[in-house]
Parts: C-alpha cells; sequence; structure tokens
C-alpha cells in the first residue's frame, strides 16, 4: 500500500487497485455521521435549481409543440413560443451555471470528511480556490454541452473524464488546466471503475431532480462522498 500511494495514476503495474465498492460503502456510513451539514451545503444548491425549473417551462412548452401532428399548427405553435424564449432561457442557463458552481460546498465538505475531520457549513463555503473552481465547472459545462450537442457520445465521454477535476482544484489548490489534466490521467489509468462510479452519479443526478430537488439533499451529498472517496484512490 504504502509503494503504491507514491506512484502517479496508472504507473506500471504498482499502480493502486480501485474498489468502487468500499467507496459505495463508505459513503453510506459517512453521511450518517455528517448528514447535517452535507444536507445544509446541498440545500444551497437545490434551492438554486428551483428559478432554473421555473424559466425553463417555456422550453417544455416548445417541446410539446414540437410534438403537434398538424404541420400548420406546429409551426404557428412554435412560432408564437421562439420569440418569448430567450430571457427564459438565459435566466435557465445562469441559475444552471450557479447551482453547478455552488455544488463546491458540498464537494468540500467531503473531501474534510475524507480527510477524518467532521465539516462544518462556513468550511464548506469558505471562498478558497473558488474562482478556479468556477472557472473549471464553467468551462467544463461548454465542452459537454458541445459533445452532447455532436451526437452525445462526445459529451458523455467529456463528463467522464472531467469528474475529478473539481475535486483537483479544492483538494490540491491546482488550477482549472491542471485539473483537468489530473481528472484525464486518472481516469485512463483505470477505465472500468471510472465508468462504473460515472453510472452511479448519473442516477444520483437523474434522481436527484426528483420531488423539485429535494431527494438531491441526499443524492448530491452521497455522490460527492462517493466520488471524493474514488478520487482518493485513482490518485493513490
Amino acid at each position: 500500500r504504502h509503494r503504491n500511494a507514491a506512484v502517479s495514476p496508472g504507473d506500471g503495474p504498482d499502480r493502486p487497485r480501485i474498489d468502487v465498492g468500499s467507496a459505495f460503502v463508505w459513503a453510506i456510513g459517512s453521511f450518517r455521521r455528517n448528514g447535517i451539514v452535507l444536507v445544509a451545503t446541498a440545500a444551497v444548491v437545490v434551492v438554486l435549481m428551483v428559478p432554473q425549473q421555473i424559466a425553463a417551462r417555456p422550453v417544455q412548452d416548445l417541446a410539446e409543440c414540437v410534438n403537434v401532428a398538424a404541420a400548420a399548427d406546429r409551426a404557428l405553435c412554435v412560432s408564437d413560443l421562439a420569440s418569448e424564449l430567450l430571457l427564459p432561457v438565459l435566466v435557465a442557463a445562469l441559475f444552471s451555471v450557479i447551482s453547478l458552481v455552488a455544488q463546491y460546498g458540498t464537494q468540500r465538505a467531503a473531501l474534510i470528511v475524507a480527510d477524518g475531520r467532521h465539516p462544518t457549513v462556513p468550511d464548506a463555503f469558505s471562498p478558497r480556490r473558488l474562482g478556479a473552481y468556477a472557472l473549471f465547472v464553467i468551462g467544463a459545462t461548454v465542452v459537454a454541452a458541445v459533445g452532447l450537442v455532436l451526437c452525445i457520445v462526445p459529451g458523455v465521454i467529456a463528463l467522464l473524464f472531467l469528474q475529478f477535476g473539481p475535486f483537483a482544484i479544492l483538494d490540491r489548490g491546482c488550477g482549472a488546466w491542471e485539473a483537468a489534466r489530473i481528472s484525464v490521467r486518472a481516469v485512463a489509468s483505470h477505465p472500468g471503475p471510472a465508468v462504473a462510479m460515472g453510472l452511479v452519479n448519473a442516477v444520483c443526478f437523474l434522481l436527484g431532480g426528483l420531488l423539485y430537488g429535494i431527494v438531491g439533499l441526499v443524492t448530491l451529498p452521497f455522490a460527492c462522498l462517493f466520488t471524493v472517496h474514488l478520487y482518493r484512490q485513482f490518485t493513490g
């Protein structure tokens, strides 16, 4: 174990073995012991998601227009809504980005738990490294969005390879570009466990949107704890 901890991810036969199951069990236990603070940090994200969901409703109406059977009625419906969509789309995008950045509180709290300490809300929302964190999140969101537009698969791959970046910034104090390199290198060294982690986090993300985000009070902290444990494993 000592020898493995001294090497970089993917360095030869001594690279650490990844145990996804232990990360899952640890995340459950850690959430039970630190649930109040973790839920409090996740509540900030949930609150920010409410205006995003409200602003996105006209976009949902546009999707319903596309499903209108008659071509003439469909064209009329789309033309009526198109002129009204710009502001709601901008507002929804703004709050989406803000809510993503606000996850840094829960992620920092998860890192504190991984260090064997009990987090507090002020510790979790310390502004240290927030600038680099926000830059990374915005950049990764743009890259993933472009990839999703380009046949979906490139966006999924981008999300998979960049999922450790935010934790690297909060943990090591590195810049956004270096965090991306750390994340890509770590995921490339253990693609199988990385895919398993991505699937678990995707399920947590989908469940987190239920009941206006209330389920996210549990799924977001769990996903952060789960990812932190694997982040420490992946990086030795």
